[in-house]
């Protein structure tokens, strides 16, 4: 019987986003879990933003928030479905849970 073998990690987007919080670019960083309701749900508003702003949007796995040092720990991400928004000044927004997709373009555009 052969071993079976755990599917590799998929990569994380971190060296992409810490590129473009140090370019001091508008960013939305979607932390999500496989399988989650709200995840799925959260997904979709954070789709729904590509083409209405000029954020750059990035989609990671909360099994990955290891990787991104202070971009997370500052606003306290510890669980998925969680967004951080990085605006003016590179502070950082943490939104937790369940956004719609017009709360969420709101709140992007108010972080500019």
């Amino acid at each position: 019987a052969g071993k079976r073998r755990r599917p590799a990690a998929s990569p994380s987007v971190a060296p992409a986003v810490k590129r473009a919080v140090a370019g001091n670019k508008l960013v939305v960083l979607f932390f999500h879990a496989r399988g989650g309701t709200d995840d799925r749900q959260v997904a979709r508003s954070v789709a729904s933003l590509r083409g209405r702003t000029k954020a750059a949007i990035f989609v990671d796995r909360i099994g990955n928030l290891g990787q991104y040092g202070q971009i997370a720990t500052s606003v306290g991400v510890t669980r998925s479905p969680s967004i951080v928004i990085i605006g003016k000044g590179n502070r950082g927004r943490l939104i937790e849970g369940y956004i719609d997709p017009h709360t969420l373009a709101q709140r992007v555009a108010d972080a500019r």
